[in-house]
């Protein structure tokens, strides 16, 4: 749960102040831009869009990439070297900027996961249930008849702005023109507009929405309403959405005027249109003439048109996106992560009687050899060599041990229960240990395996005594027994630890 937790919510804590800082240097950069086309404008507000979602799930993904991997197997004192080790060899490794890491529990972490996902998908419920409103438009519209001067329009919009053959539709469920699809676009007209015999009218509706179909813009929509999905939540991020809304409808109208009709004459058409289109509704995933509630605004900048040359169109992009990426860029660098523990309090305390805290001296050695590996690479490279020889000594016990597990044929709880049998007592130890190995991980032909019980109780002679108890770990019988541990088995023992080493 924690590798899902951890980068939804991280994504989250960092989209809240990287959407608001993009939307505020979009929002200063465009006011800059005032004396550029509405396209250019519209340009910035996409990428401003896109950078919303990419500086937060980048952090995101870094925050994944730095869980640690889980290392439950290795003993106290291996694992005590390893993370030694690790520390100093990869502190050259280590970012510049380090995520800051902000701890949260377990649960709240989960919950809150839960939370966002439930957001997104009623979002997303909202948005397949505004698809399926357009479709439904779509199949209730009925042909439009070649009636004059509509079919006069449609014919000179298809040959001004050089668009394929497009299906007109009328429909009483909507209020002004709208274009659905891409693939195969369709223009939906109120009824109403059957009727109208203002030929600026037509034109200016007509051709608004032929405009749409060029510019791809119903696909457009959709792509950028799934990449507002996740940050839907954030104040600033429907504030680029509407300005993205804003600055498309503006584009397509200084294509209008440039292309088919005067700006004053198309200034006036389109607020007989929107006047119209206060009535009702629309679906959001439509494009349409009356997207963006900013009739004055509109007309304001059809009164204001200036011829912009191409060059001085890509100088103001250039602009736009210097000032844009500059500063989001430098804020990329920065970021927050959670640091999730999940670990209820029993699995911590039994954690720290594992790993006793290291004592001071024990740290103050740590910092001295962090340092003087720092200092000296000979001995940064012995201790990268220490640390594989010791991966591998490591990986061959875990090997053995799976084996011994493997061919082991009763449980640890009998083989105590058939030593205390013979002799009672206090079990102080109890390891699973193999004989003769032909290879790490492969038992020889005549390798055995058994359990080393040691039993402690006090003698005849009120003294304590150790007594040693091997257990078959085939069939369960006790193969011998000892007071005193014999320098030879204890060197098996022992053999079957270092074999690792050769």
């Amino acid at each position: 749960m924690e590798k899902i937790s951890q980068p939804l919510l991280t994504f989250l804590l960092n989209a809240v102040w990287q959407v608001a800082l993009i939307s505020l240097v979009a929002t200063l950069t465009a006011t800059i831009l005032r004396g550029a086309t509405a396209r250019v404008r519209h340009r910035l507000w996409v990428v401003a869009l896109g950078l919303c979602v990419c500086m937060p799930a980048f952090v995101a993904l870094r925050s994944l990439s730095s869980l640690p991997a889980p290392d439950n197997q290795a003993p106290t004192q291996s694992r005590i070297i390893v993370s030694a080790a690790e520390v100093t060899t990869s502190s050259a490794q280590l970012p510049k900027r380090p995520l800051s890491s902000i701890p949260i529990g377990g649960s709240l972490a989960a919950a809150a996961a839960g939370l966002y996902l439930g957001f997104l998908i009623v979002r997303a419920i909202r948005l397949a249930y505004a698809w399926r409103q357009a479709r439904s438009i779509i199949a209730s519209a009925s042909t439009v008849d070649s009636l004059e001067p509509m079919a006069f329009v449609v014919a000179r919009c298809r040959e001004a702005l050089a668009v394929p053959e497009v299906r007109v539709l009328s429909s009483p469920q909507v209020h002004v023109p709208m274009t659905f699809g891409s693939v195969d676009p369709v223009i939906v007209v109120p009824e109403r507009l059957l009727h109208e015999r203002d030929v600026d009218v037509l034109t200016a509706a007509i051709g608004h929405e032929f405009v749409h179909v060029s510019r791809g813009d119903y696909a457009r929509n959709l792509i950028y309403e799934l990449i507002y999905l996740p940050i839907s939540f954030h104040p600033a991020a429907a504030l680029i959405r509407r300005r993205i809304r804003e600055t498309r409808e503006l584009s397509c109208d200084e294509m209008v005027a440039d292309r088919l009709l005067d700006a004053r004459v198309y200034a006036r058409s389109i607020v007989e249109l929107v006047r119209e289109a206060m009535a009702g509704a629309r679906p959001i995933v439509t494009v349409g003439i009356a997207d963006a509630d900013i009739l004055e605004v509109r007309v304001m900048e059809l009164l204001r048109m200036t011829d912009l040359t191409v060059r001085r169109t890509r100088l103001w992009m250039i602009v736009a996106a210097i000032l844009l990426a500059v500063p989001c860029v430098a804020a990329g660098t920065y970021g927050f992560r959670f640091n999730i523990k999940p670990a209820p309090a029993a699995f911590v305390q039994q954690t720290e009687r594992r790993e006793p805290k290291m004592s001071e001296a024990q740290l103050r050695e740590q910092r001295e050899i962090k340092e003087r590996a720092e200092r000296d690479p000979q001995f940064r490279a012995e201790l990268e060599e220490r640390q594989r020889h010791l991966a591998l000594e490591l990986e061959a016990r875990d090997k053995e041990q799976a084996e011994l597990a493997r061919v082991a044929k009763i449980s640890m709880d009998q083989a105590i229960q058939t030593a205390l049998t013979q002799q009672p007592g206090k079990v102080i130890e109890c390891n699973l240990v193999g004989e003769h190995w032909e290879a790490p991980g492969k038992l020889a032909a005549d390798g055995e395996v058994f359990y080393h019980v040691v039993v402690f109780f006090t003698g005849d002679d009120a003294k304590p005594v150790r007594l040693h108890i091997l257990v078959n770990a085939i069939d369960g019988n006790i193969m011998r027994s000892f007071t005193e541990e014999p320098l030879r088995f204890k060197t098996r023992i022992n053999e079957g630890f270092a074999r690792t080493s050769h």
